[in-house]
């Protein structure tokens, strides 16, 4: 089996909001200040892959993921690992899909 997944990190707080604790009066005081990122500051975009056989790379992706860069994702990444371990069998499982509908190469 291979597994693959992508996740979605912030670069900074999600919402904006912070708490900040200070006494009275010490608003601007240099050690109650944080630097900020203006539009929250972007995100960053994974896709790995894992089998019993071994994992590949982590790969960052950038803008949105369509059908159009999930194929070359696939093409660049995943079957070069299946073409090197062509004497063995896999069921990929692209993250959370039902096993059932899974592709067997």
């Amino acid at each position: 089996m291979i597994s693959s997944a992508e996740s979605s990190f912030c670069k900074c707080n999600d919402s904006g909001n912070q708490v900040v604790w200070r006494s009275k009066n010490t608003r601007y005081v240099e050690k109650n200040t944080m630097l900020t990122e203006k539009f929250g500051g972007g995100r960053i975009m994974v896709w790995g892959y894992i089998s019993f056989y071994g994992r590949g790379e982590l790969v960052f992706l950038e803008g949105n993921n369509n059908q159009n860069t999930y194929k070359t994702l696939l093409e660049e990444n995943l079957i070069p690992f299946i073409q090197r371990n062509a004497d063995k069998s896999f069921i990929f499982q692209k993250d959370r899909a039902p096993l059932i509908k899974q592709k067997v190469f």
